[in-house]
């Protein structure tokens, strides 16, 4: 129960490091204002994604069963091709952003609880 409850928490923060990280990159891009933007399709992507993550992390936190990390999984490669399947690829912080998050959220859902 412990390293199921230790997934979940895990999952949980890569789901909100995914809702909020568009936002947060961009801040920290220090780029004047008139420069910043982020294209729908990237926010789109960075929200739906990292609501499934957080409701696989609440679900891994309730009872733990081999479903989410095979979702959890699918989510993470969605992740790593994103950028180019959405249209964000010329974007290099998201783009780096969700191929690094990708591939964290894969070694997750290989993890055994």
């Amino acid at each position: 129960m412990k390293n199921s409850a230790l997934k979940g928490f895990v999952r949980a923060m890569i789901a909100l490091w995914t809702l909020i990280s568009p936002w947060v990159l961009v801040h920290l891009s220090m780029a004047p204002p008139s420069q910043i933007q982020i294209s729908a399709g990237a926010l789109w992507n960075f929200l739906v994604v990292g609501l499934i993550m957080m409701v696989i992390s609440i679900a891994q936190l309730m009872a733990s069963t081999i479903w989410e990390g095979r979702i959890n999984a699918a989510v993470g490669i969605w992740l790593i091709v994103s950028p180019w399947v959405v249209g964000f690829g010329s974007d290099l912080v998201l783009t780096w952003n969700a191929v690094a998050v990708g591939i964290l959220a894969v070694l997750v859902s290989e993890l055994r609880g």
